[in-house]
């Protein structure tokens, strides 16, 4: 799955940002932002508790979802086929082999709207 990057636009290696990828389903419980992971769900008060493993972006995730975005472009289509356009990524993204990227459609739209905004943040340095 190859595609042809438009000119004008350029590949970042998020690697030598620094960047942190977004964790899925993390939300602070009892107020506490800076509790660490295991701690957090350990006080949790909930009786059914998450036992799902969050799998981190990597870099060739990133590049793939690029890949994939361009290629579909949800985000220049006409308005009302803006959520099927994010399900045919999340789609193709399922379907990779030998390595596919399991993601919801909402996963993949908000790691491109962060990637969009490492990109800003970059530029204007």
């Amino acid at each position: 799955m190859t595609t042809n990057i438009p000119a004008g636009y350029a590949i970042i290696d998020l690697d030598q940002l620094g960047s942190q990828p977004t964790t899925e389903g993390s939300e602070p419980t009892q107020g506490s932002e800076h509790t660490p992971t295991a701690q957090r769900e350990s006080t949790t008060n909930s009786p059914v508790q998450r036992k799902a493993r969050v799998v981190k972006w990597a870099g060739w995730m990133d590049q793939a979802l690029v890949r994939q975005v361009l290629a579909s472009d949800p985000l220049n289509c006409i308005r009302g086929s803006t959520a099927m356009k994010w399900v045919e990524v999340s789609t193709a993204l399922n379907d990779l082999r030998p390595q596919p990227i399991f993601r919801s459609a909402e996963s993949c739209r908000q790691r491109v709207k962060k990637l969009v905004e490492i990109y800003k943040v970059s530029s204007a340095l």
